[in-house]
């Protein structure tokens, strides 16, 4: 068979279908998921990196006396 007479293999899903199944899970998302995992203004903070930060502040060169 020629190039020329080939035919498309059919896209699944859709385009348009594909788009009207994100649109309902963007409206999920937004309307159930978001407000289920938001829980104030600020993340908390990460306890490793708050006991490394602590550690750091602990040997600064200001507390240890070069200036």
């Amino acid at each position: 068979m020629p190039r020329s007479q080939e035919h498309r293999k059919a896209e699944w899903p859709p385009p348009v279908l594909s788009n009207i199944y994100l649109h309902k899970l963007d409206e999920f998302v937004d309307r159930v998921l978001v407000p289920e995992y938001t829980r104030g203004k600020r993340r908390a903070r990460n306890p490793a990196y708050l006991e490394l930060q602590n550690l750091l502040v602990s040997y600064s060169p200001k507390k240890l006396g070069f200036f």
